[in-house]
């Protein structure tokens, strides 16, 4: 297959994925935008525990958030199983991630922890963890994307990364602006329309045909390996 026959390849891509792949930038540039008009309620910053709860792309998302919330100094969990992983009290903070709103485990671990009493924020498009905000009057930051879930991580993540920064769980708080503009860069180097011979990612791609691939990673690249 020639790389740089846009419309050749675009017949396998069904779903649309290098489209996605290639608005990277924008879904973490709009996930920014949100970021100004979400807001923390101030018993939240002061929560004794902390659990990250979703699954498939949102659990990626989740195990790559927990390595930047490097100045959390409270008890972190990364949870994607039906069941929460201990009895939640008032002092625990549960941040959910689910953009059809319509996950299984994240939407019963969600019910479960409002019935306990647990302070509660969601990143959602909608769906039923939408309805549950607002029946229990909880943040919401929402996902304004249309694509499918598995597509979102770079809204979903970006939005994890606005909400601990809020909490006071992130550093360095321009990480964001600098990364927006890293993606923009690298985005045009490796969009559709740019030849393989100054494209390394149709290079890369030409490499790996026909070969099995492994991806080993650690600490924060452990998510992005488990989302590949």
């Amino acid at each position: 297959m020639d790389l740089d026959r846009y419309n050749d390849f675009t017949k396998l891509d069904r779903q649309g994925v290098l489209h996605n792949i290639e608005e990277l930038p924008s879904q973490v540039e709009t996930a920014y935008a949100t970021m100004n008009e979400f807001a923390v309620p101030t018993p939240y910053i002061q929560a004794h525990d902390c659990i990250l709860i979703g699954s498939g792309s949102s659990y990626a998302a989740n195990c790559i958030a927990s390595r930047l919330y490097t100045q959390i100094a409270i008890p972190l969990v990364v949870w994607d199983h039906i069941g929460l992983p201990y009895t939640l009290t008032s002092k625990s903070l549960v941040i959910a991630s689910s953009y059809s709103g319509e996950s299984t485990e994240t939407i019963a671990n969600f019910e479960r922890a409002a019935q306990l009493g647990a302070k509660l924020c969601a990143i959602t498009g909608g769906g039923s963890l939408g309805a549950l905000c607002r029946k229990y009057k909880s943040p919401l930051f929402p996902i304004h994307y249309g694509a499918h879930s598995r597509h979102t991580i770079g809204f979903t993540l970006s939005a994890l990364y606005a909400i601990g920064s809020k909490l006071g769980y992130i550093e360095d708080r321009s990480m964001l602006d600098d990364s927006i503009a890293l993606l923009k860069g690298c985005s045009s180097k490796i969009k559709h329309d740019v030849v393989i011979s100054k494209n390394i990612a149709k290079q890369i791609a030409l490499r790996l045909k026909n070969k099995m691939i492994h991806v080993l990673a650690g600490s924060v690249w452990y998510g992005l390996a488990l989302r590949f």
